[in-house]
C-alpha cells in the first residue's frame, strides 16, 4: 500500500517543480504504480478535492479550525496511514451531520495528525482546505491521465465531462486502459459537468475568426441546472454537479 507519506512527498517535488511537462511526468510515475482505488483517491487529494465531484456533502472543515486541531495534537509512534487511511477518513468526515458532528470531525482529524510527520500535516491541510499550491490543477492531472491511457487530451476531456469525477475517471482508466475513453456515454443520474465558456473583454475580438457561426442567447439570472428524468423520477444537479432535487421542489413539479 502507497503511503500518504509518499503522496506528500511529490507534492513537495512537484512544489519545486516548474516545467509543466516535468510535473505530469511526475505524476505519471507516481501513479503508474498504484491499483485501481489508490488511483482514484490519489487523483483526489493530488488537486485537492478530497471528495467525489458529484458527492453532495461536504467537509466544512475550515483554515482555524485545522490550525487549532494541529496545536492540540502531538506526533506519536503509529502504522504509517496510507493513501486510502487519509481518504476514506474524509469521506467519513463529510458524511458527519447534526448535533456534536463539530466535535467527532475533530477528533477524526486529531486521530490522523497524530500519526504524520510535519511534511504529511502540511500537505493534509492543505487537501483539506483545496489550496495545494505545488501549481497542480485539474488540466495537469488530465495531461498525467491521458499518457497513462496512451489517448488523446481530447478524448480524456470528453471522457471527464461525462464521467464528472476525475477520481472515478483515473480508477476507470486504471482497470480499463485507455480504451474506456471512447466507450463512455451519457448516463441519466450521473450529472455532466458543464462547458465553460472563455471570457472575451471586446466585443470586436469575438467577430475576428472568419466563417464562423454564432449564436446570441439572452442572459438570464438564476441557477444552471441539469435536470435528469428516467425510470426514477426526476433528479435536479447544479453546476456543481451536487444533487438539489429537494431544495427546489417547484421544479420538480413543473418537470
Amino acid at each position: 500500500m502507497t503511503t500518504f507519506k509518499e503522496l506528500s512527498e511529490l507534492c513537495e517535488r512537484l512544489k519545486e517543480t516548474f516545467g509543466r511537462k516535468d510535473k505530469v511526468s511526475l505524476i505519471v510515475r507516481f501513479l503508474r504504480n498504484l491499483d485501481p482505488i489508490q488511483v482514484e483517491y490519489a487523483s483526489r487529494l493530488l488537486i485537492g478535492k478530497p471528495l467525489p465531484e458529484n458527492m453532495s456533502d461536504e467537509l466544512d472543515v475550515g483554515y482555524n479550525t485545522l490550525i487549532e486541531i494541529r496545536d492540540m495534537q502531538s506526533t506519536l509512534m503509529h502504522e504509517p496511514l496510507t493513501i486510502n487511511d487519509v481518504a476514506e477518513k474524509l469521506l467519513e468526515i463529510a458524511k458527519i451531520k447534526g448535533y456534536g458532528s463539530r466535535e467527532k470531525k475533530k477528533n477524526i482529524i486529531l486521530g490522523l495528525l497524530a500519526r504524520m510527520d510535519e511534511v504529511e500535516r502540511e500537505w493534509f491541510m492543505k487537501i483539506v482546505i483545496g489550496e495545494m499550491q505545488h501549481g497542480v490543477n485539474e488540466g495537469v492531472l488530465l495531461e498525467a491521465l491521458a499518457e497513462i491511457g496512451g489517448v488523446s487530451l481530447e478524448h480524456i476531456h470528453r471522457a471527464y465531462m461525462l464521467v464528472g469525477d476525475i477520481g472515478e475517471l483515473a480508477k476507470q482508466l486504471k482497470i480499463h486502459g485507455g480504451g474506456i475513453v471512447e466507450s463512455i456515454r451519457l448516463e441519466v443520474y450521473r450529472p455532466v459537468k458543464p462547458m465553460l465558456a472563455e471570457q472575451c473583454q471586446d466585443i470586436r475580438e469575438l467577430f475576428k475568426e472568419p466563417n464562423v457561426m454564432y449564436a446570441l442567447e439572452y442572459k438570464v439570472d438564476g441557477a444552471r441546472v441539469q435536470i435528469h428524468v428516467g425510470y426514477n423520477g426526476v433528479k435536479i444537479f447544479s453546476r456543481g454537479l451536487k444533487d438539489i432535487t429537494e431544495s427546489i421542489p417547484d421544479v420538480i413539479e413543473q418537470v
